[in-house]
């Protein structure tokens, strides 16, 4: 809005806007939305002795399923040729790219605002315009051609 460097930014659907800090806490030009006390959690359904059984069964043989999957694999493991070492350096020096634009510090925050009607009017009018400039822009090449000359 005030075309200082900034990474917040205002979203709806037709809509988007970078605003800096200084904007969001001017009460002319956006609100905070509080939300409301987070609801109690609702309480689980206690099962039945039965459901508990067949769970834990169920559990018991996922088990060991696993430890025969991981047996298995060891014994492929030792008897396999030594291929795999044949991998060039190059891949394993490999290193992967930094994430960009991180800190420790900065975690996201992702707070509601709504902005002041009169913004908010203004930012729709301005999208309208933009929108029927684009269409007059399609149009124009198909209208008629006013002829010019003396008469």
């Amino acid at each position: 809005m005030c075309n200082r460097e900034t990474r917040t930014v205002l979203w709806n659907p037709q809509d988007w806007l970078y605003t800096c800090d200084t904007h969001l806490t001017d009460p002319g030009f956006a609100a905070l939305i509080v939300d409301p006390a987070p609801a109690a959690p609702t309480p689980k359904p206690a099962l039945n002795e039965e459901e508990l059984k067949k769970i834990k069964e169920e559990w018991e043989e996922r088990q060991k399923k696993k430890k025969e999957a991981a047996a298995a694999a060891a014994a492929n493991k030792d008897g396999e040729t030594k291929k795999d070492d044949a991998k060039p350096a190059a891949m394993e020096n490999k290193k992967p790219p930094a994430q960009l634009f991180t800190s420790p510090n900065a975690e996201p925050t992702h707070q509601k605002y709504t902005l002041h009607r009169q913004i908010f009017a203004m930012r729709v009018n301005a999208l309208k315009k933009k929108q029927q400039a684009s269409q007059a822009k399609a149009v124009a090449p198909r209208l008629p051609i006013v002829p010019r000359g003396g008469v």
